[in-house]
This record gives C-alpha cells, sequence and structure tokens, in this order.
C-alpha cells in the first residue's frame, strides 16, 4: 500500500487518484 501514498499525492493534482493510483501501483510493485 505504500505505492498509494506517493501516487495519491501526485495524482489528487492531475486526475482521480484512484486511477492513476492503482495503475502506478502495479507499475511501483517492487516484488
Amino acid at each position: 500500500m505504500k505505492c498509494h501514498a506517493p501516487s495519491i499525492e501526485v495524482s489528487s493534482k492531475v486526475m482521480p487518484a484512484k486511477t492513476s493510483a492503482e495503475t502506478e501501483c502495479t507499475t511501483f510493485k517492487p516484488r
């Protein structure tokens, strides 16, 4: 869930953090 923190901060300014956060979370997935 750590990927959601940074994604939400950037998405909140550009677009719904729900769509961007989920997409970055998958790409930023370290495991």
